[in-house]
């Protein structure tokens, strides 16, 4: 069982928002962009009292915009359902799926919002009324006849007599055609998490594990704590306490009624004494008897044992406040991670939100913690994850991505993602025939390999480059001229591509989730024979198309525009070419005998570029092709700041 999708309304920066959730979505954007508020909708719709804030009862705050006038509610959809969940929620699923909803209305007199959950079914409308008459128990001749009714309007009904065969009719028309079908909510409030007989828990598991968490709560085993969670899903499928606790309870139970007989003849003289006071004061026949009360449920009670951890290094171990956060927090870690290779029997799902993991964690660490969960995510488990680190963008890359960002006047959160075939369409159209796709261990090695990819999803204002060679060239002109400030200001960062048919991708990953990324490439114009001449202006084309431009591929000079500059061959050529070969090498010669650079450097090496520009801006020579291309870069960047 799994969570597909969640419609968040009126809740607190998102006005109307509806997203798609994956095994393993990690929601990446701005702080203050409402990354934590979709996990806070998730305790809300849960229940999940242990949350920093009232999960309950809400406040005007909560409203989007304070318009206590609309209810917050908060939808889910879940998907995936086994057989044994399709039958314990049959009330609720329809086409497969099942919709609970959870809705705050505001009262006007205590000043606040109390939650409720509601279920929703998918469902002819027509249906409602058969569906409100069983549910209320009426009597199956009469069912009889509002099944004729409905019959009478949707004649291709299977015909039926009985209360279950009328009951599969309908539900079967309704699986057979669901365009005809709109969400119904229920009248009563869900049975599945606060009241009744839990059925919910019995398919899935909410846990979360805030930014700022008191590890200390998971050092003993609770409902909704990590811990308790995961002794529920491990050593408690292997130790079964309720027969014995049974037989203690019985015991005690025995006992208990036998102190209770030998003191109740006191009890019975104190009776009569009151009796007696009852008939002077009141009427002569007033009787009066005491008796111990004895309720099986309440008066012996032996609760399930909880289990205490205590965490500690080399020969100290003791209570969890006593170590550092990186210690608490690995311990929380470590807890996933025997989670992940618990295998014991069927389970329900387990929906984790997890906020900030990086936080307390050395870079090594934050890897293999971002594996974890990727590799949590392929079993029983989802994974929802809020994070500034680019280490969590799981391996298979932008399609785990949920991107929030404010949007317009009141800063509503929105929220974005891209699928692979949404991708594909993109690049087809753009390259003019279908691009190949990354195997699983191809993404994981580019990830190694080119770990600046996974920053776009971070930049405000990314700047898609081939490699650390243009990088070099613009950083140092941005520094000499005095514009690094007013560009890091400004939210610009470079990508690293790793080469011109690779800048595709992420530029299309970048338009698809629209992030306003400045692009800068070699056209390599001059490579123009045969097959290699293809392959430049077929990668020239795709770019541009790509930045909806249209213009030569293969252009005579340096191409410009707001948001993406060509080379007309490469960058350094093109830099050289404007300066003079002579004056290159002159400034480039001091550099290396300066910094001690020996020949054997290539001369794309950052360091020589670098040094060999100051160099020439120290003698007053200076590019004006790299500062068009910087001032493009900043303009960019304020057009997209103002918008």
């Amino acid at each position: 069982m799994k969570l597909s999708q969640l419609r968040i309304q009126n809740f607190r920066s998102f006005e109307d928002e509806t997203i798609d959730f994956g095994d393993y979505s990690c929601f990446v954007g701005p702080n203050g962009s409402g990354k934590s508020t979709v996990l806070n909708a998730l305790n809300i719709l849960f229940r999940n009292t242990q949350a920093a804030s009232n999960v309950v009862t809400l406040v005007e705050e909560d409203f989007h915009l304070k318009k206590v006038e609309q209810p917050i509610t908060i939808t889910a959809t879940f998907t995936d359902l086994s057989e044994k969940a399709k039958e314990d929620l049959k009330a609720y699923v329809r086409q497969n799926k099942l919709i609970l909803s959870a809705r705050a209305e505001w009262n006007k007199e205590t000043q606040t919002a109390e939650v409720q959950q509601f279920g929703s079914r998918e469902i002819i409308k027509d249906f409602a009324k058969y569906f409100r008459a069983e549910k209320e128990g009426t009597k199956v001749s009469d069912l009889k006849n509002i099944f004729q009714e409905i019959r009478e309007k949707y004649s291709d009904i299977d015909a039926a007599t009985t209360k279950d065969a009328m009951q599969q009719a309908l539900r079967k028309y309704e699986e057979e055609h669901p365009k005809l079908c709109e969400p119904v909510e229920s009248n009563d409030q869900f049975y599945g998490w606060s009241k009744g007989a839990n059925l919910l828990e019995q398919h899935c598991q909410w846990v979360y594990i805030p930014a700022v968490k008191d590890p200390t709560e998971e050092q003993q085993e609770g409902k909704n704590t990590a811990l308790g969670t995961l002794l529920q899903r491990t050593i408690r499928s292997q130790i079964d306490f309720k027969d014995p606790l049974e037989e203690l309870r019985r015991e005690m139970g025995q006992k208990y009624q036998e102190l209770l007989k030998d003191q109740q003849d006191i009890l019975l003289d104190i009776g009569k004494t009151i009796q007696e006071r009852l008939r002077a004061w009141s009427h002569p026949g007033a009787r009066v008897e005491l008796l111990w009360h004895y309720d099986d449920s309440k008066s012996v009670s032996v609760a399930d044992p909880m289990a205490r951890a205590k965490i500690g290094e080399g020969a100290f171990l003791g209570e969890m406040v006593r170590v550092g956060h990186g210690m608490q927090r690995s311990f929380i870690v470590a807890l996933l991670q025997v989670l992940s290779s618990t295998h014991e029997g069927e389970q329900p799902t387990l929906i984790l939100g997890f906020e900030e993991p990086e936080l307390y964690q050395h870079p090594p660490q934050a890897r293999h913690l971002s594996s974890l969960l990727d590799e949590l995510s392929k079993g029983d488990a989802q994974i929802i994850v809020t994070t500034h680190s680019p280490y969590f963008i799981s391996a298979k890359g932008f399609e785990g991505v949920r991107m929030t960002r404010s949007a317009g006047p009141d800063g509503k959160t929105i929220v974005t993602h891209l699928t692979y075939q949404t991708l594909s369409s993109s690049l087809s159209k753009a390259l003019g025939g279908d691009p190949s796709s990354p195997t699983s261990i191809m993404a994981a090695v580019e990830q190694i390999m080119q770990p600046s990819q996974n920053e776009l999803f971070f930049s405000q204002i990314p700047v898609l480059v081939e490699g650390p060679e243009d990088i070099a060239f613009i950083t140092t002109h941005l520094h000499l001229s005095g514009k690094w400030s007013e560009f890091r200001r400004c939210g610009c960062h470079f990508v690293v591509c790793g080469g011109k048919t690779n800048l595709s991708r992420p530029l299309a990953i970048a338009k698809g989730l629209g992030i306003p990324a400045y692009v800068i490439f070699d056209g390599d114009c001059d490579k123009a024979t045969g097959e290699e001449k293809f392959r430049h202006k077929t990668d020239n084309q795709c770019i541009l198309n790509l930045c909806n431009l249209q213009t030569n591929p293969l252009p005579d000079s340096t191409y410009f525009s707001e948001s993406l500059v060509m080379w007309c061959t490469r960058i350094q050529d093109e830099i050289v070419a404007e300066i003079g070969q002579e004056k290159w090498d002159n400034a480039e010669l001091k550099a290396r005998q300066e910094h001690s650079l020996s020949d054997g450097v290539r001369r794309k090496n950052p360091l020589v570029i670098s040094a060999t520009l100051e160099n020439m801006w120290n003698e007053g020579i200076k590019s004006s092709l790299l500062e068009k291309l910087c001032v493009g870069i900043l303009n960019h960047a304020r057009k997209v700041t103002m918008t």
